[in-house]
């Protein structure tokens, strides 16, 4: 690398002594954020305005020459070793157990992902908002870990990202892909295709040494690139964390054993120590009863936890689930009919309303069913609450939805529930 400053794109991220890339489009909210940056103890600030300060340089708006200009500020490559997972659901999970088995390997990895930032299995998370940062937050990241010899990156590519160009000219040493299922954030890409496409262009556009794909993802008939494949199965375990990851396993095994760093033989010891919060994550209640949190949000997701349990010896199992607003209606009584068929007992509640009425969503989630066959608790601690008391002794409790999330978007405004 060319230096060791930094250039970020978040504001909040500022140190004293980085620089500054803004990406607002109105010049009154790029201008707010830059003195902000520069109160921080920004050295430069950038953005696409016209401002007059002599540490401010106005750019072009143009993703590419933006991209181009984080190049030339770092130097072009990255000296590390990037592991990239794209899909639908699982790149949270995967992500995690990669890290965690080369950490085991003696080798150090740097995580990048929904949750945010995380140095080593067992530190803090540092919440970065997006599962894919900016292309300059991402070499910022590239610049800490290569820092603090950490030789691996590990990281997730939505397929926002992917769309946006936000990966640069990032080039892998591996990437890999967890399931993929449609209908899932239309609102952005507005048709399956080109979301399908979106997250191809991880493994057709940027360059990579291995490429894995389990021989049923929909993006293998868009590739023309070598592709390592393999044939998923259920793994043969007891344990119900490794039992219900089994898909996230392999395809971390895959792309070891692919690198020539096969993961460890003992699943249960790898998977519970890879383990993070709102994945999978147990409690043990009075009476015999157990909760499971888990980040399960879409059809597909919801009805791989629910079927990997359906064989526990609970008396009942409950499901406390809502359907995120301002998002692809569709989805919702299928939600539904998915939980019908496992759980015995629902507790519809708020997920992320946003905008919309909290009765539009369940009128949606309801649709053909009638409101009269479930419980309907709007505040969403008062709904695990109610599980939480009533829920029959050696009942199982899943709690879907937000996994880690910590709180409940509302209108345009956050607050912790």
């Amino acid at each position: 690398m060319k230096q060791t400053f930094i250039l970020r794109s978040d504001e909040k991220q500022i140190q004293p002594g980085d620089d500054y890339l803004c990406l607002a489009r109105h010049s009154a909210l790029a201008e707010k954020l830059i003195y902000r940056a520069r109160h921080k103890g920004a050295k430069r600030c950038f953005s696409w305005h016209q401002f007059s300060p002599a540490w401010h340089q106005q750019l072009m708006f143009d993703t590419a020459l933006r991209n181009s200009f984080i190049d030339d500020y770092y130097g072009k490559h990255s000296p590390l070793n990037i592991i990239a997972i794209t899909g639908t659901n699982g790149k949270t999970s995967t992500t995690c157990l990669i890290q965690r088995a080369l950490e085991i390997r003696g080798y150090k990895a740097f995580l990048m992902g929904t949750i945010g930032l995380r140095q080593t299995s067992s530190s803090p998370w540092k919440h970065t908002g997006l599962t894919t940062p900016d292309y300059a937050d991402i070499r910022a990241s590239c610049v800490f870990a290569y820092k603090n010899a950490m030789p691996f990156m590990v990281m997730e590519a939505s397929s926002h990202a992917l769309a946006q160009n936000r990966l640069g000219s990032l080039s892998f040493l591996a990437v890999g892909s967890t399931a993929i299922t449609f209908d899932d954030h239309l609102d952005f890409h507005k048709t399956n295709h080109h979301y399908l496409r979106s997250k191809a262009r991880l493994f057709s556009f940027y360059q990579s040494t291995l490429k894995v794909l389990d021989y049923q993802n929909p993006m293998l008939p868009l590739l023309s690139v070598p592709v390592k494949t393999y044939y998923p199965k259920m793994l043969k375990t007891l344990a119900l964390k490794t039992c219900l990851q089994s898909k996230n396993i392999q395809l971390a095994q895959e792309l070891l054993s692919g690198l020539s760093l096969a993961p460890p033989q003992n699943l249960n010891l790898w998977v519970d120590a890879s383990a993070i919060k709102g994945r999978f994550e147990i409690f043990h209640w009075k009476n015999e009863r157990t909760a499971l949190v888990d980040f399960a949000h879409t059809p597909e997701a919801l009805s791989h936890l629910l079927k990997g349990l359906q064989h526990t010896h609970a008396t009942a199992i409950w499901l406390v689930f809502g359907c995120g607003g301002d998002r692809d209606r569709t989805k919702r009584y299928e939600m539904v009919r998915i939980g019908q068929s496992y759980a015995h007992q629902l507790i519809i509640t708020a997920d992320n309303p946003r905008h919309e009425p909290f009765e539009q969503i369940v009128e949606d989630m309801c649709s053909g069913v009638g409101k009269n066959k479930f419980i309907i608790i709007e505040e969403r601690a008062a709904a695990i609450e109610y599980a939480h008391q009533y829920a029959p002794p050696g009942s199982l409790i899943i709690i879907a939805g937000k996994g880690h999330e910590e709180v409940q978007v509302i209108g345009s405004r956050s607050f912790n529930y």
